[in-house]
């Protein structure tokens, strides 16, 4: 059976503040490549937050899972948080908001094709825009 994908502990999110993934390219090599790593170990962990069951991972466990050494980590994480590309959860751990949005969306697509729309509801229009984290 496989694992279940574990997420942040976030009372509120909000996906409108996400920077698109494009900024990256205006990222130093030394960032880009620490937010590369640091994603790679996060989809190896099949996770989007960089914790074992209740236990929070410090910087330096970070560090040796994304195999990045400690001193750079430690100067990439203020400034990719700054600029939006990763976050802290409630309980303190780090976690990305890319994929925990990506993991939103998909429980949204999984709700929806469980619970099939009414033919009328087939038949209108609609259009989707996010706007503050809700769908109008």
């Amino acid at each position: 059976m496989a694992r279940p994908f574990i997420r942040p502990t976030v009372v509120e999110f909000n996906r409108s503040l996400l920077p698109s993934l494009q900024f990256t390219r205006s990222l130093s090599a030394e960032l880009s490549g620490v937010f590369v790593k640091l994603q790679d170990a996060l989809k190896g962990m099949r996770s989007c937050v960089f914790r074992r069951d209740d236990v929070v991972l410090t910087d330096a466990d970070i560090a040796l899972t994304a195999c990045i050494e400690q001193a750079i980590l430690a100067k990439a994480i203020p400034e990719l948080m700054m600029r939006g590309f990763l976050a802290r959860d409630d309980g303190g751990a780090l976690f990305s908001p890319h994929l925990y949005d990506r993991e939103l969306r998909r429980k949204l697509r999984d709700v929806a094709k469980v619970s099939p729309a009414t033919p009328q509801q087939q038949m209108l229009p609609c259009r989707l825009v996010w706007s503050k984290g809700v769908a109008e």
